[in-house]
């Protein structure tokens, strides 16, 4: 007999949402990029034998081309994991397991993300990218990473109080902490600015030429 649990219960003690979060529409990227998972080799090899970056470019860009695939296959295996957690149980009766995988990806697709954020402003004349506190989805996104990385020092702080349990969760519309939710959707949308210029970055003449 699988056994049905208190939302409040759910809420509380595993993480806030977790009883009404029983879908989630997360874009599939995947299509659109067919060469992601060979951008390192890609920019290697064209540095080598075609054109190069001059340093401290070179340094930045090869960073960024690592950061982005790692971010790319994060971010489906991410969604993967979230609709295998969404099939394996139901809202009352939750697969932890699953549901604690899918978490810990979406962590190392933020964690990743706001590194390529850093390396863009490297990239670009050290121009940011967002202003804080303008409310936009790279300014979230960036918020919520830090949330993330910075946990550890709440919990020292000793300032985890009620329902705190996790720095973010998922829900129906996509991730949130107490501060901050960014949809599955914006979250997309963000991985493929990224991945697009990933592609412009495998070839440094090509990026050096553009219009």
């Amino acid at each position: 007999m699988t056994v049905q649990w208190h939302p409040d219960i759910l809420n509380k003690f595993l993480a806030p949402g977790l009883a009404s979060f029983d879908k989630a529409e997360i874009p599939d990227l995947r299509p659109d990029f067919p060469q992601w998972t060979y951008w390192v080799a890609n920019h290697f090899l064209n540095n080598v034998l075609r054109s190069r970056f001059k340093s401290p470019l070179r340094q930045y860009a090869m960073n960024f081309m690592y950061r982005t695939q790692a971010t790319f296959r994060f971010y489906h295996e991410a969604r993967d994991a979230t609709h295998a957690y969404l099939t394996k149980g139901r809202p009352d009766s939750p697969s932890i397991g699953h549901y604690c995988k899918a978490l810990a990806t979406w962590e190392s697709t933020f964690l990743n993300w706001a590194i390529c954020l850093d390396l863009i402003k490297r990239l670009n004349s050290n121009q940011n990218v967002f202003v804080k506190n303008d409310g936009s989805r790279e300014e979230r996104a960036y918020s919520l990473h830090i949330t993330i990385k910075h946990h550890a020092e709440d919990i020292r702080a000793l300032t985890l109080t009620g329902d705190d349990t996790l720095p973010f969760w998922m829900t129906s519309k996509g991730v949130r902490s107490k501060i901050h939710e960014l949809s599955y959707g914006e979250l997309a949308e963000l991985v493929r600015d990224v991945a697009k210029l990933a592609e412009e970055l495998q070839d440094a003449r090509g990026f050096v030429n553009k219009p």
